[in-house]
């Protein structure tokens, strides 16, 4: 990049440059501070950051799958909310100090940056992978539904995505539905309470897919988002309160 020499191009030239760098940095492992700074990828859409060579390994199966999903979930929803960087972090004690999480919480998503706890911990998981392909759902269903999605269907939709799979035994009343979305929106809720809220969230969504299919239910999301009733909303002339107790 060359600049010319006065203060006006000059300065119009420096704020390229600095914007070139942070968008390098972002889809590089250049921008990540102290750690993870090596890097696989598998795709255009997805970069692995990790610490070590020790970490390599799990790297490249976080990168395969979450290639695979980028692409799965492109297809679904028909947007593409562009690249990904994944940081897998090198000790729990790192995951604690950049993440602020508990040790039950394996992943997290800020942005379009997902942050992983170090390869020794997703290991011991019966699906290593799944955690990231959660996150990346959560991406999706936020471009498409906005911020304003209930906690719910974030959830319980991105665990679907992912691969779990729950049946809805029998659906609470109203009254604990909005203690579910309370406790939810908290950030102090422990973890025999997250999952089973998390379980229920998941029977619930896996559920509505059964009624609507996948399609039906993941271009209704905005509007599901919109309304100040979410159970109430409306999907191909039903509510979603009665195809939830049917």
């Amino acid at each position: 990049m060359r600049c010319m020499a006065t203060i006006d191009a000059f300065s119009q030239c420096l704020g390229k440059a600095v914007a070139s760098w942070l968008l390098l940095a972002l889809y590089t492992c250049m921008g990540v501070s102290a750690g993870e700074v090596e890097q696989v990828e598998s795709c255009d859409e997805v970069l692995v950051c990790f610490d070590g060579e020790s970490q390599r390994l799990m790297a490249q199966r976080l990168a395969d799958m979450a290639c695979f999903a980028h692409r799965r979930f492109r297809k679904l929803f028909g947007i593409n909310p562009g690249s990904v960087r994944v940081r897998m972090l090198g000790s729990m004690e790192r995951w604690r100090k950049v993440t602020g999480r508990e040790w039950y919480i394996v992943a997290t998503i800020r942005d379009h940056e997902i942050l992983t706890q170090p390869a020794s911990s997703l290991e011991k998981l019966e699906y290593p992978t799944r955690p990231v392909v959660h996150e990346l759902a959560h991406l999706f269903i936020r471009q498409v539904a906005g911020r304003g999605c209930p906690k719910w269907i974030d959830e319980g939709l991105a665990q679907w995505l992912a691969g779990d799979r729950k049946k809805l035994d029998r659906l609470p009343g109203m009254k604990k539905l909005m203690l579910l979305k309370k406790r939810q929106n908290s950030p102090d809720m422990d973890r025999t309470r997250r999952k089973m809220d998390y379980d229920l969230s998941l029977a619930m969504v896996q559920k509505l897919i059964e009624k609507l299919g996948k399609e039906v239910f993941i271009s209704s999301l905005a509007q599901i988002a919109r309304d100040k009733k979410p159970f109430f909303t409306v999907i191909n002339g039903k509510k979603i309160w009665d195809l939830l107790n049917k």
